[in-house]
């Protein structure tokens, strides 16, 4: 069977641009408490530093997400996810194909599974091509989303049909 491998990646923009609109609203935050005194305290000064604090947070925060990557395979009989973050590698889920009950959007899941952890492997702030994949663990149902393109949705259907096919 076909190997066929994929890269997702959290695009930049949308990051800078959450980041501007976040930086915009805690300004216009700070500059409002700054306008208030205790006693004779003014709240500019503490707001400044708790809010640059919190930027600092949420800051490194998205960074840290920009380099979380996820590769999508489809070896032999098995769909793997890898997180790759930075130069580290780890292996996420490694799932038979036989394993599999749904692979599609969330909203054409109609089946419902007692599902005991959901995942998430999507790199994308604003994902409009989320899908679901349900499957077996064992004796319990496990789920996770994650955002193939559409080769790698052929793939998978291509090698779940031909798994189905050489039972």
């Amino acid at each position: 069977m076909a190997i066929y491998r994929e890269i997702v990646e959290r695009k930049k923009l949308p990051v800078i641009l959450k980041l501007f609109i976040i930086l915009t609203i805690v300004i216009y935050i700070s500059d409002f408490l700054g306008k208030f005194m205790i006693g004779t305290y003014s709240l500019r000064r503490a707001s400044k530093l708790f809010f640059t604090f919190i930027m600092l947070i949420i800051i490194i925060q998205e960074l840290k997400k920009c380099i979380i990557k996820y590769r999508y395979s489809v070896i032999e009989d098995e769909l793997i996810i890898h997180k790759l973050n930075g130069n580290d590698e780890k292996i996420v889920e490694d799932i038979k194909f036989k394993d599999i009950k749904f692979i599609g959007t969330p909203k054409d899941e109609n089946i419902k599974f007692d599902v005991e952890k959901s995942n998430n492997y999507i790199a994308s702030m604003f994902s409009s091509e989320k899908y679901c994949c349900i499957y077996k663990d064992g004796d319990k149902f496990k789920k996770f989303y994650f955002e193939p393109s559409s080769k790698l949705l052929k793939n998978i259907k291509k090698s779940i049909k031909y798994n189905e096919s050489n039972k």
